[in-house]
């Protein structure tokens, strides 16, 4: 019987560690607002984005290629976001506090992704500002 229960809790460590992850990276892009650049690069009217934007906020993101260090983050928060997406399909028809949950996660997904655009972005400006002020380079 203890060997069962210790089987199951190594079973269920890395789901829970990835879930973990992925919460953690969502918190600190949570403190993080948009700039305006980041804002009319990806046209949202408010300073906002929804659960709906997420996947073309990535193919945004994949065609800045400045800044790719946050290529795992990017690639976890998307495995993330389609998880939550089967989750809220199932949830909805059953728990509606559940499929909210589920649906302020995507939101927050999409701002995570937002963020690391505008990452890419200040990095593409600052680039451009060095060559302007340093042409030999």
């Amino acid at each position: 019987m203890l060997c069962a229960s210790v089987g199951f809790t190594l079973a269920a460590l890395p789901p829970l560690l990835f879930v973990a992850y992925c919460r953690s990276l969502l918190h600190q892009a949570s403190r993080t607002e948009l700039s305006a650049d980041a804002l009319n690069a990806i046209a949202v009217a408010s300073a906002s984005v929804s659960p709906e934007d997420f996947h073309r906020l990535r193919a945004i993101c994949g065609l800045c290629p400045l800044g790719r260090k946050d290529a795992f983050p990017l690639a976890a928060m998307s495995f993330y976001f389609f998880l939550l997406k089967g989750i809220y399909a199932i949830s909805s028809r059953i728990s509606r506090s559940i499929a909210n949950w589920t649906e302020r996660e995507r939101q927050r997904c999409s701002h995570f992704v937002a963020v690391s655009l505008d990452k890419r972005i200040a990095s593409a400006h600052k680039l451009r500002e060095e060559q302007m002020n340093h042409p030999e380079r």
